[in-house]
């Protein structure tokens, strides 16, 4: 399988170490664990190399860095990850790894991120009160976030994101309006604003099922959404996507690229990737089946499949879906293909059509999953 139908796709390289699980994390990340980190580079180096005839010649526009704390990694590691890769990368790429402020990125460890071609970081605050941080499981505090986005700023690296989290317990308005005024204030481009999701298996969905904490009211979770997005366009930034905002310029190129359904490989322990829009890989999700040599699994997406992620991913942008693109990429109209079942949304409001583009109200994005649910 080779990426032959395409000049547009990137690349994402996963980083599974931590120093401490965070309350509500279940990204496949492992703290206590970097006792495998040199035998895990190893083995990704070697992922890579054996999927080389993958890129069919071609170089990747975006590449990004998960995890995890991929700012785990020393400098060496990534030195050897980009000999891997270099070739198969655009000079211009947008190179992005994501870091965790508990963490003191050093000017020198950050200039060498930079003379290797990084060119944005993304850093995780979640919120600026302690006691927020605390109860999410975080090691860090706003200081140490400051620190680290004026330590990224002052070596060249200004692409810089901040991740936002709302809809947590016991969290207010004023917290969250704090958090992004203080945010704003920053040399910073790009802020990722989400709602809190709280996943089976964390540290976070037993204590609120233990009643230790509780959600705040759906209602008062919107409010957060808007008063945030009022604020974030007041002070210049673009919302583009449902969660993220962006001064001019700077959205986040590899998360486009996934958004219109770019094609994208993925390495490392649980990394996935689409290849040539009709094919799925998905790699172990566990370190040790990675470690062990667990094979990955594919599976094959009919044309429906394909239209409908098309549309999914699509709607998350406030440009919403092309017509053009979505055309040229399966032969059809949007309107020939969802026109019916689109109608109950046009009619209430929640959908626009513009020349056979469709895009979500502000409306809509609130109850996004009606809208989908309506197209399957």
């Amino acid at each position: 399988m080779v990426l032959q139908k395409v000049s547009n796709f990137g690349l994402y390289i996963h980083t599974p170490f931590c120093l401490s699980k965070c309350n509500y994390c279940d990204f496949p990340s492992w703290e206590n664990s970097l006792q495998y980190k040199e035998e895990y580079i190893r083995l990704l180096i070697d992922e890579i190399a054996s999927r080389q005839a993958e890129f069919a010649c071609k170089k990747a526009q975006s590449v990004y860095f998960g995890g995890g704390t991929p700012t785990l990694l020393e400098l060496a590691d990534f030195d050897n990850i980009f000999s891997a890769i270099e070739n198969s990368i655009d000079t211009d790429a947008e190179i992005s790894v994501e870091a965790n402020p508990t963490l003191s990125l050093t000017p020198e460890y950050l200039r060498g991120l930079k003379a290797l071609g990084v060119k944005r970081i993304s850093f995780g605050l979640q919120a600026k009160q302690d006691n927020l941080l605390k109860l999410l499981g975080r090691k860090h505090d706003f200081n140490k976030l400051r620190e680290s986005v004026f330590a990224a700023y002052s070596t060249g690296i200004e692409n810089i994101n901040v991740d936002i989290m709302l809809g947590i317990p016991t969290q207010s308005i004023d917290d969250l309006k704090d958090t992004i005024e203080s945010c704003i204030k920053l040399p910073i481009k790009h802020i990722s604003c989400y709602g809190l999701i709280v996943e089976e298996g964390t540290l976070l969905k037993q204590n609120i099922d233990n009643g230790v904490y509780s959600l705040p009211p759906p209602e008062y979770e919107r409010r957060m959404y808007y008063t945030a997005r009022e604020m974030l366009i007041e002070n210049g930034f673009e919302h583009y996507e449902v969660s993220n905002f962006a001064k001019g310029g700077y959205e986040c190129a590899h998360n486009m690229g996934t958004w219109k359904r770019k094609p994208y490989l993925g390495f490392g322990v649980a990394a996935a990737s689409l290849i040539d829009r009709n094919t799925r890989r998905q790699n172990s999700t566990t370190l040790s089946g990675y470690l062990k040599g667990e094979k990955p699994k594919y599976e094959k997406l009919s044309l429906e499949e394909e239209m409908f992620e098309h549309i999914m991913l699509g709607l998350r942008l406030f440009e919403g879906v092309k017509d053009k693109e979505f055309f040229n990429l399966y032969g059809v109209h949007i309107l020939d293909v969802y026109g019916d079942k689109l109608k109950p949304s046009i009619e209430k409001g929640l959908v626009n059509i513009t020349n056979g583009d469709i895009a979500l109200s502000l409306k809509g994005f609130d109850i996004m999953n009606t809208v989908l649910l309506d197209l399957i």
